[in-house]
């Protein structure tokens, strides 16, 4: 049966493409968009790539070196639940601030560090997950119950 041969030789090329593509933000459903968290001393804005793909959630910033001032990934779930993330093959220390449903954070994890296996995860369910460089935190002052703005949709404020 041809076929049945076919099936597991494109699931190695999915999974091929997965761990050993070149690391970048490109894709053709690559959008960027503008995420702003109200704060208690004034509003701070994020540009931010969305993950709202199972590959692109499980790529996330894998190989990525840097980042921009003020740049992350928005990991963007259909559903609650809580999250739970790993460091392999990421290079960069990360902070990772989690949302619930109505955009208000929930938990936040600082410093995660580079190619950990150990997993991080939120303390309650949460539907949106920002990931930014370590550090930012602490010159933005994020708060618990902090919340953000978001507009979904299929508009980016540009491509990747």
């Amino acid at each position: 049966m041809p076929g049945l041969l076919g099936r597991p030789l494109a699931l190695f090329a999915t999974a091929s493409m997965l761990f050993f593509a070149e690391p970048s933000f490109a894709g053709p459903d690559c959008a960027v968009r503008t995420l702003t968290v109200e704060t208690a001393l004034a509003p701070r804005v994020f540009t931010v790539e969305i993950a709202d793909s199972l590959f692109s959630r499980m790529r996330g910033l894998m190989g990525r070196e840097s980042l921009p001032e003020g740049h992350g990934m928005l990991f963007l779930y259909d559903d609650s639940a809580v999250r739970t993330f790993w460091m392999k093959n990421t290079p960069l220390n990360l902070d990772l601030i989690f949302f619930d449903k109505s955009w208000r954070i929930v938990s936040i994890r600082r410093n995660a560090q580079p190619y950990s296996l150990k997993p991080i995860s939120s303390t309650v369910a949460a539907s949106s997950v920002l990931e930014i460089e370590a550090g930012t935190l602490g010159s933005v002052l994020l708060n618990i119950d902090d919340v953000a703005r978001f507009k979904a949709g299929s508009e980016a404020d540009s491509t990747c």
